[in-house]
């Protein structure tokens, strides 16, 4: 059958229509599949991300005195009255102070016949930890600069703690020059000892037996006395 000449050219403009339709809807499935695959792209990159992200910031610990609690230790009971001198096991414990300076490799014992040849800053560090056994928040307060109450609220009281393998290893030591002031020596030291039967009354970021590495800052700015700047925390212990 002969086609007339303008239904020939109306199958033709159809055919041409259905044609552009069809590559239009081509590069439409393209273009939805171009943008699933990069959200698939985009999820497979930041999810992870995200979970490093949340896992360094779970991990991170605080610069001064404030220590963070985890939820998976347990604590001893209280008891504010307890006298840890008349407990025979942690008496049995080691409960000597030892001193290590990092820049000589020299490793002695303190006491109090001893740690003031090795400077105020060792004297401060274990009247610190003394105070922390006899439960003496006032004394272990007294240890602090105005420039880290400035920062940090005074520790509150404490039960005494059965403190044991105790450590102090001086780091380093510079000489601190501000823009107003005098100037001052700053000592560095890592404090580093385990609490028998923790009752968090004190360090909650440790558990029973368990021990974290600190980082004490301390200034020297009158002859003979040093007080602690600031503490930081070792991320793994």
């Amino acid at each position: 059958m002969n086609q007339h000449p303008g239904q020939e050219q109306e199958n033709t403009d159809f055919e041409a229509q259905a044609r552009a339709a069809q590559a239009g809807a081509r590069r439409l499935k393209r273009r939805i599949l171009i943008v699933f695959v990069c959200m698939l792209v985009f999820m497979a990159i930041a999810i992870p991300l995200i979970s490093f992200i949340d896992s360094q910031e779970s991990q991170k610990t605080p610069e001064g005195a404030e220590t963070h609690k985890s939820p998976s230790i347990s604590f001893c009971t209280p008891d504010y009255d307890y006298d840890i001198m008349q407990d025979s096991e942690y008496l049995s414990l080691n409960r000597y102070f030892f001193y290590e300076d990092q820049t000589s490799g020299v490793t002695v014992m303190l006491d109090d016949t001893n740690r003031n040849a090795y400077g105020p800053a060792v004297v401060t560090l274990t009247k610190m930890i003394q105070a922390i056994i006899a439960g003496d928040s006032e004394a272990y307060n007294q240890l602090f600069s105005e420039d880290y109450f400035s920062v940090y609220e005074p520790e509150e009281p404490f039960t005494m703690q059965q403190v044991y393998d105790i450590r102090i290893s001086k780091r380093g030591v510079s000489q601190v020059t501000p823009e107003s002031g005098k100037a001052y020596t700053r000592h560095e030291f890592i404090v580093e000892y385990k609490i028998h039967k923790n009752n968090g009354t004190f360090r909650t970021d440790i558990g029973h037996d368990e021990s974290r590495k600190q980082i004490f800052i301390l200034s020297e700015r009158e002859s003979g006395t040093a007080r602690i700047d600031d503490i930081g925390y070792f991320l793994n212990g």
